[in-house]
């Protein structure tokens, strides 16, 4: 099944993108200074560990489908 990514915010406010498939919340995709982090769940506080991180939003989203 794919994975499906649903923008939440705009860039620069609150941007997120949730990673989902089937309709279930499986990460999220921030943005911080031009590069792109990758959290399973829906856990980005500060300190947690991003599971990838890339500065091109398409290479990220590529790498997260081979995740799931």
């Amino acid at each position: 099944m794919a994975i499906e990514f649903v923008q939440r915010g705009r860039l620069g406010d609150e941007w997120r993108l949730e990673a989902q498939k089937a309709g279930v919340l499986i990460g999220v995709i921030t943005e911080n200074d031009g590069q792109y982090f990758f959290y399973r769940g829906a856990d980005t506080k500060l300190g947690s560990n991003a599971v990838r991180r890339h500065a091109d939003l398409e290479r990220l989203k590529a790498a997260v489908q081979r995740l799931f």
